[in-house]
């Protein structure tokens, strides 16, 4: 019984950051980063999923992380109607469960979420003349920024803009706010900092009928996260910006 005690009280722990007054908390679509996932899961009947194997886990692309896409059936989430494709990146914590392991002679397979990911719905018919035209993903970009930075009482300075072009010539046109997150990691009982960002991405590409089109992508993540997807993903930054990259890409349609 006093090892049964034990096991809550350590994932009580371990699964609970302490937040800070930061502001915004880390947390999208409902989901928190650093959580373990079974906390999110739902089994049939309303039962809570017992522990993830991380390496029975789906898509293993990346170095260091798993994407699993979820949805809201099994998936402790809130949906937004205007977003589909919901997903989260985790992480397999080897000293929760090394620390698990030397306390309780018992390892919890920690697997904490580290990045949380949706798409619109919609696909965004470009006016490659008027990139920021209404019915753009610009225009709906800027529109829920408007709405994020007064829900949260950010300052408009505090976000940064860069472009990234990928393999393929389709590029990106992101938007994202950077903050610091105070954690506690139980085997330190030290406050640090991890580095998180919110990410509103406007994704352009050419589709079947060779129209300009794009996706706005938004996602949640830790900096070594971030950079392992873009480098994943082979994008680069460039200078270029969103008018820029346009204008190549029209003067080259078709050869």
């Amino acid at each position: 019984m006093k090892k049964i005690f034990n096991i809550i009280s350590l994932c009580i722990l371990l699964c609970s950051g302490v937040y800070a007054s930061e502001n915004p908390p880390p947390k999208l679509f409902g989901i928190t980063l650093f959580e373990n996932m079974d906390k999110n899961t739902i089994l049939s009947g309303g039962d809570q999923a017992v522990f993830y194997d991380y390496d029975q886990l789906g898509e293993q692309a990346l170095t260091n992380f798993a994407w699993v896409e979820i949805e809201s059936e099994w998936f402790k989430m809130i949906k937004n109607k205007n977003f589909f494709k919901y997903a989260v990146y985790v992480k397999e914590s080897n000293e929760v469960n090394d620390k698990s392991l030397e306390t309780l002679g018992e390892e919890i397979n920690h697997v904490a979420i580290e990045g949380v990911e949706a798409f619109s719905k919609k696909t965004f018919s470009e006016n490659d003349k008027n990139i920021k035209a209404v019915g753009s993903c610009v225009n709906f970009r800027d529109n829920l920024l408007e709405l994020f930075k007064a829900k949260h009482d950010l300052d408009t300075s505090d976000f940064l803009q860069s472009y990234y072009i990928g393999e393929n010539k389709d590029f990106l046109s992101l938007v994202n706010y950077n903050f610091d997150y105070k954690n506690q990691k139980f085997s330190l009982s030290l406050l640090f900092k991890e580095k998180l960002s919110f990410n509103f991405t406007c994704k352009y590409f050419y589709d079947e009928q060779k129209n300009l089109s794009s996706k706005l992508w938004v996602y949640l993540a830790t900096d070594d996260l971030k950079k392992e997807i873009f480098e994943n993903l082979n994008y680069k930054i460039t200078d270029s910006n969103t008018d820029k990259m346009i204008k190549s890409m029209t003067i080259l349609k078709g050869f």
